[in-house]
């Protein structure tokens, strides 16, 4: 009884597996171990990028990875994007994490690496500590996006905005950063980077108007806006500011009456 019982019980271990019913199912199945094969070898392409990136130069935690010979100029760049990270207090000069940026030069480059952000200037993968690049010259310090309808940006600027990505997963830690609401990141990023894609007279007066717009330009200044009062006027530190993440509404407002009350004349 006891033998039955257990064989029984382990039956679906040791069961022989059924043939494919139909034909066409039998010729379909060797194809799963070239899909398996496949997804291993993009897997693989993805956490090790550097094998299509052959020149490469690095400074103080930056390296930089390119399709083609780097000008001498590139160890300026980093300079400057260094610069520009010493805004933020998360930032030091002296860490040991390193952050690999990969220069592509080629829209099909670029979306093999970054599939789901077509369209954008750059990409971070903050646990990796990778940012890719579209296309950028450094002669010039510019960057685009391979969508032509989006306008340029400095090289220095992308580069700060999606390291600065970095810093705040590298200071939260994997649950928090995935819980950073979005206005809060992208305009802490934005304030570090220097490079809001929206001419300050014209976002001042369209938040001064409360325009509400479906405009990703206008988010990005508004949410830089609020960022540089919480830190310029009221000395908060980054992480009181994350503290008040989920006040939304309350900080847009105070935002817009401090920017209300600075263009006041003086009497």
């Amino acid at each position: 009884m006891t033998d039955t019982h257990t064989s029984s019980r382990f039956h679906w271990l040791i069961r022989k597996r059924h043939k494919p019913r139909s034909r066409i199912a039998q010729l379909l199945l060797p194809l799963r171990w070239v899909l398996y094969a496949m997804l291993a070898s993009y897997c693989f392409v993805l956490l090790f990028p550097q094998t299509f990136f052959p020149y490469s130069i690095e400074t103080s935690g930056l390296r930089l990875y390119s399709t083609e010979p780097l000008d001498p100029i590139a160890q300026t760049r980093l300079d400057e994007v260094h610069a520009q990270l010493r805004r933020s207090k998360l930032y030091d000069p002296h860490t040991n994490e390193r952050t690999d940026l990969f220069l592509c030069n080629s829209e099909g480059l670029y979306r093999l690496f970054s599939p789901f952000h077509d369209g954008m200037y750059a990409c971070a993968r903050p646990m990796l500590g990778q940012v890719f690049l579209a296309r950028a010259d450094l002669k010039t310090n510019r960057t685009g996006s391979p969508d032509p309808a989006v306008s340029q940006r400095t090289f220095t600027a992308v580069v700060a905005h999606e390291q600065t990505h970095l810093l705040l997963y590298r200071h939260l830690g994997y649950w928090k950063h995935a819980r950073l609401k979005r206005w809060l990141a992208e305009g802490y990023c934005e304030y570090v980077s220097q490079n809001v894609n929206l001419p300050d007279a014209t976002g001042k007066r369209l938040l001064l108007d409360g325009a509400t717009l479906d405009d990703p330009n206008f988010d990005y200044y508004t949410w830089e806006q609020m960022v540089r009062y919480l830190i310029e006027k009221k000395g908060l530190s980054f992480d009181e500011i994350h503290a008040r993440q989920n006040d939304y509404d309350a900080i847009k407002q105070e935002t817009i009456e401090w920017l209300r009350s600075a263009e006041k004349p003086r009497r």
